[in-house]
């Protein structure tokens, strides 16, 4: 039902079209995850934060803060290198099993470095052991702000504590698509730098503390408590940038570099992209591989095919080197005899078989290649094909 209203919804935006579509920004107010593949597989939309997808950009943004200790003019006079009176302040539902196994590691830890460690489990995720205020000053006189796995990648708490100037503790896992930046919710899923906002500008590796296993908590805070020094230059790059994270309100609208600033360049980095994209006689596509495509062990009928969008290139050398670095062992298949190498593979999966495209493309024009699955699982080939096909449709929406 919420697809169907989400279809509605965009069918009724008279200037939204193929031709225009690049040049609209959704605003999809929570994680990408949370919203519908209609919505994602748009060209352009902030959010905040969550998976990327492939054909499309996602300008993440922080959640807003409407507390007047949090708007720019306050935080320019905040005293980022105090002393703080609790080592370490954690406040969340034990939802996960790595949250109960903090929860669990702090009971059994008072104390971190002479000072206090406090744990408050929120029950049922909406009760809370102390009021809003409280919290906020806590965050405010605490050292280190554990943020650990939730629903999402995205959680309020890590810009709650780094706004207050309280370094988040995170689990830093390997990312997905060999990303160098470690996943901080779960191993496998996207890195920091595609789930948090303005990573061009942000260092976040500077001022959160990443451990390997929940076990590293104790140790790794008391020795950093121990050096006050690499504390005080953490926080200091903290106070640098966590304007960027919050955004002024009211009579604070024009403040200058805060969050919105960040977002309006973005959004201009990408016109500008979208401009130098364009060419006079528009989109140019390269058939690859077009009498049949097929990997090592694998038959014709069993392909994967899905689709690379090359709008905007002109180099015919370029977009060949693309093709050909997602197109593991393709060859071109010349009679039936080649097949023979294939009698006992395992078999890939057809997906979008019929007809793919990406807007302002016609069938006709699609570029197809190869995604070698062989010896994969159904749910793992389901994933990588997915993450290859922005915006990809069936054939009754293409003849439309």
């Amino acid at each position: 039902r919420i697809g169907n209203d989400v279809r509605r919804m965009l069918g009724s935006l008279d200037y939204l079209n193929e031709t225009t579509v690049e040049r609209h920004l959704f605003l999809l107010t929570s994680d990408t995850m949370n919203h519908k593949e209609e919505l994602r597989n748009m060209p352009l939309y902030v959010s905040l934060g969550g998976a990327n997808y492939p054909g499309s950009t996602n300008i993440v943004i922080p959640p807003p803060n409407t507390e007047p200790d949090y708007q720019p003019s306050s935080l320019e006079k905040f005293d980022w290198t105090k002393p703080r009176n609790v080592a370490v302040f954690f406040m969340a539902s034990d939802s996960s099993p790595l949250r109960q196994e903090a929860f669990a590691i702090m009971e059994k830890t008072p104390t971190i470095g002479g000072l206090p460690v406090e744990g408050h489990k929120i029950v049922g995720r909406r009760n809370f052991t102390i009021s809003a205020q409280d919290a906020w000053k806590k965050y405010r006189d605490s050292y280190f702000c554990p943020v650990i796995e939730g629903d999402f990648p995205f959680q309020k708490r890590f810009f709650d504590a780094a706004v207050s100037g309280c370094l988040p503790v995170v689990l830093a896992f390997p990312a997905s698509d060999c990303n160098p930046h470690k996943s901080w919710f779960r191993k496998g899923w996207p890195g920091y730098n595609d789930t948090l906002p303005f990573p061009s500008s942000v260092d976040y590796s500077r001022f959160v503390v990443q451990l390997e296993s929940v076990e590293d908590m104790v140790p790794t805070l008391t020795s950093l408590l121990e050096n006050k020094t690499k504390i005080n230059a953490m926080q200091s790059v903290l106070s640098r940038a966590v304007l960027k994270l919050v955004y002024g309100l009211g009579e604070e609208f024009m403040a200058s570099g805060d969050a919105f600033d960040e977002m309006l360049g973005e959004l201009e980095r990408y016109i500008s992209q979208l401009d130098k994209r364009r060419t006079p006689g528009g989109r140019k596509f390269y058939k690859f591989c077009s009498d049949c495509i097929w990997s090592g062990m694998t038959t014709c009928a069993g392909r994967v095919q899905f689709i690379v969008d090359t709008y905007g290139e002109t180099d015919r050398t370029s977009i060949t080197e693309k093709l050909v670095a997602q197109k593991p062992q393709c060859r071109t298949y010349k009679g039936d005899e080649d097949n023979a190498a294939a009698e006992s593979a395992t078999a890939t999966y057809e997906f979008c078989y019929e007809c793919v495209w990406t807007p302002g493309t016609s069938c006709g024009e699609r570029v197809t290649f190869l995604s070698d699955e062989y010896g994969k699982d159904w749910n793992t080939t389901m994933i990588n094909v997915a993450a290859k096909r922005p915006q990809c449709r069936r054939n009754e929406e293409c003849k439309q």
